[in-house]
C-alpha cells in the first residue's frame, strides 16, 4: 500500500491505484532516459580517447583524470611482454615473478582509500598481454579507439605476443582434445596426424 501526504493518492481506491502506476511510469522512464544520456556521454568521451574512470591499468597512473604513465610499473609490463616472447608460458612468467616477489598494481582511490596489490597470477598475466590500452587505445564496449594516453607497447611487440596466444590456444586444445578420448577406444588416437598436422579422430556413424 501507499499513501502521500501532500497529495491525494491513496492505493487503497481504484483512482489512487492508478495514478500511482502512472507516476511510476514516469519515474522509470525518467530514470532510464538519465541513464541512457550517461551512457551516451561516456561513450562521446572514449571515442575522443578519454579515460573514464575505473581501475588503473598497471603501468599507468590517473592524473586529472588521465593515464599518465608510472615509468617503474611501465618497465615491468614491458619486461612481461619480453620474458612472454622468450618463455613463451605464462606460467613460467607466473612462477618466475612470484619468486621475486612482484605484485600487481596498488593504487590509491579518489576517496584516499588504498588498495595493496595482490600476486600476479596467470589471469592477471592473461588480462595484460591481451589490453590493447598498452597501444595507446581505449575500449568502448567491443571497440577500440586511440586514447589520449601514451602507449607502452609497440605495434610490433603487441601482434608478436598475439601470435604466440593463438599457438598456445590451438595446443591447448589439441591436448585437451588428445586427453580426453571418445567413449569408443581408438588405438591410434593422438600418433596419426594429416597432412596439416592435426589428429586424426575416430567418427562413429549409425549410417550403412
Amino acid at each position: 500500500s501507499f499513501s502521500s501526504v501532500t497529495q491525494q493518492i491513496n492505493s487503497s481506491t481504484s483512482m489512487g491505484r492508478l495514478m500511482l502506476n502512472i507516476l511510476l511510469s514516469f519515474a522509470q522512464f525518467e530514470c532510464e532516459n538519465t541513464a541512457e544520456r550517461i551512457r551516451d556521454k561516456i561513450g562521446a568521451a572514449k571515442r575522443k580517447g578519454m579515460w573514464m574512470g575505473g581501475v588503473p591499468p598497471l603501468g599507468y597512473d590517473v592524473i586529472n583524470k588521465r593515464l599518465v604513465v608510472n615509468a617503474k610499473e611501465a618497465d615491468l609490463v614491458r619486461r612481461i611482454y619480453d620474458d612472454y616472447l622468450h618463455c613463451g608460458s605464462t606460467t613460467t612468467l607466473c612462477n618466475s615473478l612470484s619468486k621475486e616477489g612482484i605484485t600487481a598494481k596498488s593504487w590509491i582511490t579518489k576517496e584516499g582509500k588504498h588498495h595493496v596489490g595482490g600476486p600476479i597470477d596467470k589471469k592477471l598475466l592473461h588480462q595484460i598481454l591481451r589490453n590493447r590500452i598498452y597501444l595507446g587505445e581505449i575500449s568502448l564496449r567491443d571497440e577500440w579507439f586511440k586514447a589520449n594516453h601514451e602507449a607502452i607497447i609497440d605495434l610490433e611487440t603487441w601482434e608478436h605476443v598475439q601470435s604466440i596466444n593463438a599457438i598456445g590456444r590451438i595446443t591447448r586444445r589439441r591436448a585437451t582434445s588428445l586427453a580426453n578420448p571418445s567413449s569408443k577406444k581408438a588405438l591410434l588416437r593422438g600418433i596419426l596426424f594429416d597432412s596439416f598436422g592435426e589428429p586424426t579422430t575416430p567418427i562413429v556413424t549409425g549410417k550403412r
